[in-house]
């Protein structure tokens, strides 16, 4: 018979555990799913870039159907990301109440380093989520970084964008690559194993 992690948090932990333990699983498999949906953007954005050549000045009307393309695909991926972003912290505010209960705080401890690994896509996701504020007139773009511009070009301030296969804003990068990806999933295995060693001893014990 198969181990019911859920219903063992409810009677091992708690009622409040046992919420979080089910909803972190839906925000994983969101996680899982938005991440395949970023590289078919990704993958989408690179045939894109082979088949729009670099817009021609002589052309106005080419030139303003490129960027508009560019600028279609471009944002396509964007909200692709944000939507990942968004997963990573769900899952992350549903680990936070697991490990936040008194028997299982140890585990925080433990699982601390990997934990606050996940901090930056809570910045990533409230980044897009209040980017009113980050934008001319707002109340912190003073504070978004300046980049150095290409060629020798001013330094002007980076207010979203993609490089390659990051997302970039204010002198930071998201990497959106698998090679990146792969630490949050060893981690959130590492998580998994841990909360399951426990509810299978501890439910064995009562």
């Amino acid at each position: 018979m198969k181990f019911n992690y859920e219903s063992a948090m409810f009677f091992c932990v708690s009622s409040r555990a046992s919420f979080a333990y089910s909803r972190y699983w839906l925000h994983k498999q969101q996680m899982v799913m938005q991440f395949d949906r970023v590289q078919a953007a990704l993958h989408e954005k690179s045939l894109c870039n082979e088949w729009l050549k670099e817009p021609d000045i002589s052309q106005p009307d080419a030139n303003r159907l490129w960027f508009h393309f560019k600028g279609i695909i471009n944002k396509k991926v964007l909200a692709e990301v944000h939507l990942l972003f968004i997963a990573i912290d769900n899952a992350k505010d549903m680990m936070n109440v697991i490990l936040s209960e008194e028997k299982l705080v140890h585990l925080k401890r433990k699982l601390g380093s990997f934990y606050n690994s996940l901090e930056r896509y809570t910045e990533g996701r409230n980044i897009f989520e209040h980017y009113d504020q980050r934008i001319p007139g707002g109340n912190r773009h003073e504070k978004v970084s300046e980049e150095k511009g290409k060629d020798g070009a001013g330094a002007r301030r980076n207010l979203g964008g993609l490089r390659g296969n990051s997302y970039t804003f204010g002198g930071k990068e998201w990497d959106l690559s698998n090679i990146a990806m792969q630490p949050i999933i060893n981690g959130m295995g590492s998580f998994e194993k841990e909360i399951h060693e426990y509810l299978e001893l501890n439910q064995k014990s009562t």
